[in-house]
């Protein structure tokens, strides 16, 4: 009669989180990083992007070798000036509060220069991604 109730038991232990419950976790925030990814029909010196989310992206850091970036956050909208020899790939990786949210966030090149600092007149063939 006791192989029953253990058998039960162990059943229910096995089964539960099949259920879905993970003991709340589901609502925490999962911090991490993201990859702004650009697409360009230019050799660029710089770009001005600005980004928007759900949440303020923390810190904002270089993604291709030999590039500086500087960054301003204010409320949910983070503006970054990136220099040096910009090329089409990986360009930024930004600290988010939840990459759960990755789809939410959004990026857009504001003004482009050539090498030698002058202002693109036209931003057509320009794409950035935001992915995880």
């Amino acid at each position: 009669m006791k192989t029953l109730p253990r058998a039960a038991l162990l059943l229910a232990a096995v089964l539960l989180p099949a259920c879905g419950g993970d003991g709340g976790t589901s609502a925490r925030p999962l911090p991490g990083d993201l990859t702004v990814s650009l697409a360009t029909p230019n050799a660029d010196g710089a770009l001005l992007i600005a980004i928007t989310g759900p949440d303020a992206v923390g810190a904002v850091q270089p993604a291709a070798p030999g590039t500086v970036v500087r960054a301003h956050t204010q409320g949910t909208t983070t503006t970054v000036a990136v220099f040096g020899t910009l090329a089409a790939g990986p360009l930024l990786r930004l600290t988010v509060p939840d990459t759960r949210q990755a789809g939410r966030y959004t990026a857009t090149v504001r003004e482009a220069a050539d090498t030698q600092n002058a202002l693109r007149g036209s931003l057509a063939g320009y794409a950035l991604a935001v992915t995880h």
